[in-house]
């Protein structure tokens, strides 16, 4: 997340430092920051790996021990760890990773990104008159203004799409909940 904050930052002070700084240097900083997303929610896979292992440890160890009531520890506590040390796996899929990471925190370093390129298409050099001298500005290269801003909302809506769709996904076992409601 730093790293997608810091060259989204550095992009924009870039842009809107000068009217002569081209605005197709946001739409490649959006293509940086998804990149960032992929490897942070590749991150926080491993670490639902190990919170679930420290989940387990909780109520199957430590949570016995400390008891007043004198609890015996459950032994598929053990059982359940030494099979995840042996054949370790995700208990969290890449989609809920990318939909929690994008809800959490990138979402919203999207939306600056398209406001931005927004804003810098429209007030620089002077703003435009009309919404088809916005479209024309838009273009980039080769690309029509019009490819461009269907492009970028398309993007977008993906984006959307996916931090809102994979909402009803808890594949997630390390999240806190009762011993009851863990197993």
């Amino acid at each position: 997340t730093n790293w997608a904050v810091i060259t989204a930052g550095a992009t924009l002070s870039f842009v809107f430092s000068n009217p002569n700084n081209p605005h197709f240097a946001i739409p490649i900083n959006t293509i940086l920051v998804s990149i960032f997303l992929f490897m942070e929610a590749r991150r926080f896979r491993y670490y639902e790996v190990w919170a679930n292992r420290v989940r387990v440890l909780e109520t199957g160890y430590f949570a016995p021990m400390l008891s007043h009531r004198t609890i015996p520890p459950d032994k598929e506590w053990a059982e359940h760890i030494s099979a995840d040390l042996i054949t370790p796996h995700f208990t969290i899929s890449e989609w809920e990773a990318v939909g929690r990471r994008l809800r959490s925190n990138y979402l919203w370093i999207f939306i600056l990104l398209a406001l931005s390129w927004t804003l810098k298409v429209y007030i620089h050099p002077v703003p435009a008159e009309n919404f088809a001298e916005f479209v024309d500005r838009a273009h980039v290269g080769l690309a029509p203004g019009w490819l461009v801003i269907v492009a970028g909302a398309t993007f977008n809506l993906v984006i959307f799409f996916i931090a809102f769709s994979t909402l009803k996904l808890r594949d997630s076992s390390s999240e806190v909940l009762p011993l009851e409601d863990f197993e």
